[in-house]
């Protein structure tokens, strides 16, 4: 019984993790495209605001909604999920580089690893480290 009810809570984290993400993805799209097109911000530049309001949404939710039930320090947790998002953010362009600059494969190829392994890495990492309370010991 213990096993499946853990398994029920993991069920659910990730389908707050999917939600919050898809959410956080919008916002950085529709930040990006608004920068862009109605304020004549660069793609550098915009891309960059709009991951600081994208990180907004996505810190918060996984905070308090996807990892509500673990009970870690709001700057350590801050800090670390930066952290796991700028791993993602490697983890993307890594892929990007292998596949299309060194495999030389069509452009659109990496968005199969960054839709299937980048959601991963940064779940594990919010999940056992980001938003996961350190442990203590009782004497």
């Amino acid at each position: 019984m213990t096993s499946r009810f853990h398994t029920a809570g993991l069920r659910g984290e990730l389908t707050r993790f999917g939600i919050v993400g898809l959410l956080a993805t919008a916002v950085h799209a529709t930040a990006y495209g608004d920068l862009v097109v109605r304020h004549g911000i660069g793609p550098l530049q915009a891309t960059g605001a709009a991951f600081v309001v994208a990180f907004g949404i996505s810190f918060c939710g996984h905070r308090y909604w996807t990892f509500a039930h673990h009970r870690s320090a709001f700057t350590a947790s801050l800090f670390r999920f930066l952290t796991a998002s700028l791993i993602g953010l490697c983890s993307n362009a890594l892929i990007a580089w292998t596949l299309v600059d060194a495999l030389h494969l069509p452009p659109l190829t990496p968005l199969i690893g960054v839709l299937l392994i980048t959601p991963v890495i940064v779940f594990l990492l919010s999940r056992l480290w980001a938003f996961n309370a350190p442990k203590t010991v009782d004497f």
